[in-house]
């Protein structure tokens, strides 16, 4: 039985590894306090259980989902400029996914051939590295040092990996340094991402993941930022959706 070569960039996947690890020291009889998967703990709230439970009953509902119902695109609409201050247009900025992580695996197909360079955070949430490569990509890591707060800096990549670039994904609040990004870097990102001609991917599916009195913001919300690159949010991170 033979396998895909494109297989061969992949070894065994974090997680798995992990629960690995979990199952040994729990039939040990070791305490565990599991931080590998993000997955919520909690219950969507009640007005979502119910909304939830009414439309499983609804036969007309049980139809495929090929495109997007418009209350869904102007609700998001209305959320985004309720919550960041972005105004976006329901018929032509915003669609939903299987989940972000399904964006997140498939989208570099769309933008990137074999071969071709992308940037990738280190340390990054898997599959920012994995979507790429299945893709056939060449993965550039930007480093997140604690020296500079965990926030990558631009400056230290390469001319030469800059200039061969096509696609690049950030995440802040970021998985899994914690760290926030300051309003700086966005604005260096876009202005980086204008000069070599790079796709932008901002994942912000912790966005209300945020303590401490501090909020943060949509990578929309700059100037530049719809005409460089695009940005995931996540339900099952805000509102218990898994």
């Amino acid at each position: 039985m033979r396998f895909a070569n494109r297989m061969d960039r992949f070894g065994e996947g974090v997680f798995s590894m992990l629960a690995q690890m979990k199952k040994k020291k729990l039939a040990e009889g070791e305490a565990i306090v599991d931080l590998s998967i993000g997955a919520p703990n909690i219950a969507p709230a009640p007005h979502i259980l119910k909304a939830l439970s009414e439309a499983c009953l609804v036969p007309e509902n049980y139809l495929y989902a090929i495109q997007d119902q418009q209350a869904l695109l102007e609700a998001v609409s209305e959320w985004y400029a309720r919550r960041y201050g972005v105004e976006l247009n329901p018929e032509t900025e915003i669609c939903s996914l299987l989940g972000s992580q399904e964006g997140l695996a498939h989208i570099a197909l769309s933008i990137v051939d074999e071969g071709d360079v992308v940037l990738v955070p280190d340390p990054c949430y898997p599959v920012f590295a994995d979507g790429p490569s299945l893709a056939g990509a060449e993965l550039y890591y930007m480093p997140q040092r604690e020296e500079n707060h965990y926030i990558i800096d631009l400056k230290e990549i390469p001319e030469e990996v800059a200039q061969k670039a096509k696609f690049m994904i950030v995440s802040y609040p970021n998985n899994p340094t914690a760290v926030l990004a300051p309003d700086s870097f966005y604005e260096e990102l876009i202005a980086f991402a204008k000069k070599y001609d790079i796709i932008v991917l901002h994942d912000n599916a912790y966005s209300e993941l945020v303590f401490d009195g501090r909020t943060c913001g949509s990578f929309l919300r700059f100037p530049g930022a719809r005409e460089v690159g695009v940005e995931f949010n996540s339900l099952s991170k805000t509102y218990g959706l898994a």
